[in-house]
């Protein structure tokens, strides 16, 4: 457990925390995908950690950026995930942790992680064509992707 959210939070590290990036999940493939104009990273090492939800486009704004990466830094730090009493419980598009804890009536949420912060397509294309013109630029590299795959299953 401890290799996996070790990895996940060195490939998020590469990230600009002062722009939205936007976030895809292949239904078919079961893998998230995370794209800024000059980095992606998709991460199909996580996937036995959530549940799959109904989202296609979605955005994980600046504030659940900062937040995800705190709680990952956290969990790195406490050394907890050496734990063998440490529970993941799956949700759609993230993932709870818990920890029994001896003496306590069952497990305790340590951590709520949300890997999405907007999964409604419409509001994720918004927020993209007005916050900035790298992320002007993303939205429609990614349009012009999405038009291409269509296009190709005809």
């Amino acid at each position: 457990m401890l290799d996996i959210i070790i990895r996940f939070y060195n490939d998020m590290t590469n990230f600009n925390p002062s722009e939205p990036i936007w976030v895809t999940y292949d239904d078919i493939k079961h893998v998230l995908t995370y794209r800024q104009i000059n980095y992606m990273c998709s991460v199909p090492y996580i996937s036995h950690m959530i549940l799959p939800g109904r989202m296609t486009i979605g955005i994980l704004n600046q504030k659940s950026y900062s937040t995800l990466m705190s709680q990952l830094y956290s969990m790195i730090e406490s050394g907890i995930l050496d734990d063998r009493r440490l529970i993941i419980a799956p949700k759609k598009l993230g993932f709870k942790v818990y920890h029994s804890v001896f003496g306590v009536p069952g497990p305790q949420l340590i951590h709520d992680i949300d890997l999405v912060s907007i999964k409604n397509p419409l509001i994720a294309g918004f927020v993209m064509k007005r916050y900035s013109h790298e992320s002007r630029t993303l939205y429609k590299i990614l349009k012009n992707e999405r038009k291409s795959k269509s296009k190709g299953n005809k």
